[in-house]
């Protein structure tokens, strides 16, 4: 059997931010996040890139996700602008993404995030 995994379009890097979103359901590690954080920081690029970015509608949703909170903890992780770690304390089933003066919740995170990129591709 033969799987590809095709490239080409921000469709195809959404498909991949939600494997990425998967595998932090399976296991929260610091490579699964940081994973799932380049993608979304980068789908963003690719949106921004496509033939239908001329679009009003595309314009307003790259609008949006620029001033998102959380794709700014992605800028600022992707871009090291912020140190940051992941803390997994499975005593108390917490999981943080710890940027030093903020702790973010790893999967309201990827929740929001996969959110912010669904209504676009809901309407794309």
């Amino acid at each position: 059997m033969i799987i590809t995994h095709d490239f080409q379009a921000p469709r195809n890097l959404f498909e991949k931010l939600l494997r990425d979103a998967g595998s932090l359901e399976v296991e929260i590690n610091g490579d699964n996040v940081f994973n799932f954080i380049t993608t979304a920081h980068f789908l963003r690029d690719w949106i921004k890139k496509s033939p239908l970015s001329e679009s009003e509608v595309s314009k307003r949703f790259l609008r949006r996700v620029a001033k998102d909170p959380n794709f700014k903890v992605c800028v600022d992780i992707i871009n090291h602008s912020k140190p940051f770690s992941i803390t997994l304390d499975e005593n108390n089933k917490h999981r943080f993404i710890d940027l030093g003066d903020s702790k973010i919740d790893v999967l309201l995170f990827r929740d929001e995030i996969t959110e912010l990129y669904n209504v676009y591709f809901k309407m794309k």
